[in-house]
């Protein structure tokens, strides 16, 4: 798993592009794995943009019904315990 990761923040690093990174991961682990890869790429793009969008709201409106009832819409119970955390590490700079 940490060869896999170390990959992931390389291709991250460099900006790579879809069809390179499934041909690189190929390459590496195998077509399943490439695949399973990409859908974990799709569901982290997904999140960070639906932190954006909370993040976006939470700016413009401030705390209070209107946020909360966002973040319901959102993201899942799980996802919710994460947010604050996640956010936390984006004005940290990571």
């Amino acid at each position: 798993h940490l060869a896999a990761a170390d990959q992931t923040a390389d291709l991250n690093a460099r900006h790579a592009d879809d069809a390179t990174r499934h041909a690189e991961r190929s390459a590496r682990y195998g077509e399943a794995a490439a695949q399973a890869l990409a859908r974990r790429d799709e569901e982290d793009r997904q999140w960070q943009r639906r932190l954006d969008q909370y993040q976006q709201a939470r700016a413009a409106t401030g705390e209070g019904p209107a946020l909360q009832q966002l973040r319901q819409q959102l993201f899942t119970p799980e996802e919710r315990l994460r947010v604050d955390a996640a956010l936390a590490l984006r004005g940290a700079g990571g």
